[in-house]
């Protein structure tokens, strides 16, 4: 099964959990059809030994394709669940319960349209179809009485009663549960997008003040450093801004390979970036950790459109204390900032509390 998940590319994306509870529900269905063979066999239902020969046969042929193809794959299943409903009913009657079924089926179609949150009439008019095919086979068996083909006894009857409904509850339970989690899942990433830079994939503006904020409240004393990229409109004007993203993106890869157990960093704006000690290591530890920083940028082939260059940055490091705002300490660190540009970028100034 491990073989299997890694070449289905089973993992904790979206596509990648949707993968695997198709998979899931391919293999169960696949069991399912085999042991209502056993049934089929035994009470010698001709008809439905042929279709359920199809339906194995269709299981196995999409094992592993029903998560390439899963649109077509839903469709062949939902047709196949329908007919084999429809053929059982008229096969065995009423009392087996394979029309309940219908509970199921018909919540896997409203279930997307109040999850997706995409106005479409489509799924609603497809689970009336089939509530409507639902009544049609209660008018033909119950009130037309068509003769049933395999009549069973009161024991099969009231097994398959209880498996088929069983089933109908596992159908609602595994729709509700697959759609509620998609759902979730969007709603995760989509907050998980508000909370980020889309270009470098740290913490935005938004997030940083959040993080500064806690951290502020919780700590005395803490640093705060502000990093900008020397000359970085140079870069744009010279390679073009294409070139200049590459390099935002390489430094944001940088800074998530920096930080560690203690260490926030995010992108403030533009070629910005801030960096926050959570108190937890020594105001020495993280000035080294900032100069470690600034050599290995220094010392970094930065690949953009034409090739590589090279890229320096400066750092300016504050002790913030709760006395002052958050802004008022980010301030500190922007001053010493702009004291590194001034006197020859390329290097970490640090003031304790702007003394």
């Amino acid at each position: 099964f491990k073989k299997i998940t890694n070449e289905l590319n089973f993992n904790n994306s979206m596509e990648g959990k949707i993968n695997e509870i198709t998979f899931s529900i391919n293999l169960l269905l696949l069991i399912a059809h085999t042991l209502f063979m056993i049934l089929y066999i035994a009470v010698n239902a001709k008809a439905m030994i042929a279709i359920d020969l199809l339906a194995i046969i269709l299981y196995i042929f999409f094992f592993k394709r029903c998560v390439t193809s899963t649109t077509i794959y839903a469709q062949i299943v939902f047709i196949e669940i329908w007919f084999h409903m429809i053929a059982a009913v008229l096969s065995f009657g009423w009392n087996p319960g394979f029309q309940n079924w219908t509970y199921g089926l018909v919540c896997a179609f409203f279930l997307p349209s109040l999850t997706n949150g995409k106005e479409d009439e489509r799924p609603y008019w497809f689970g009336l179809l089939f509530v409507l095919i639902y009544y049609i086979l209660i008018f033909a068996v119950r009130i037309l009485h068509f003769p049933i083909l395999h009549p069973l006894n009161e024991y099969y009857n009231h097994f398959l009663f209880v498996i088929n409904t069983l089933m109908s509850f596992i159908g609602i339970f595994a729709f509700t549960l697959f759609y509620t989690s998609k759902h979730k899942f969007k709603e995760d990433e989509l907050s998980k997008k508000a909370g980020f830079d889309e270009l470098t994939n740290l913490y935005n503006r938004y997030t940083l003040n959040e993080i500064g904020n806690k951290i502020l409240s919780n700590n005395s004393n803490f640093e705060i450093a502000i990093l900008d990229i020397d000359h970085f409109k140079n870069i744009n004007d010279t390679f073009g801004h294409n070139s200049g993203d590459l390099v935002l993106k390489q430094l944001g890869k940088i800074l998530r390979m920096f930080s560690s157990e203690g260490i926030k960093s995010g992108r403030w704006g533009g070629e910005e970036f801030l960096i926050y000690s959570d108190g937890s290591i020594s105001p020495d530890q993280f000035i080294n950790l900032m100069e470690k920083l600034r050599k290995y940028v220094e010392s970094y082939k930065f690949k953009i459109e034409k090739g590589h260059i090279n890229v320096t940055i400066s750092i300016g490091v504050a002790e913030a204390n709760n006395l002052v705002s958050l802004e008022e300490n980010i301030s500190m660190a922007d001053q010493n900032l702009y004291r590194a540009k001034e006197t020859g970028r390329n290097q970490v100034i640090y003031e304790k509390n702007g003394i």
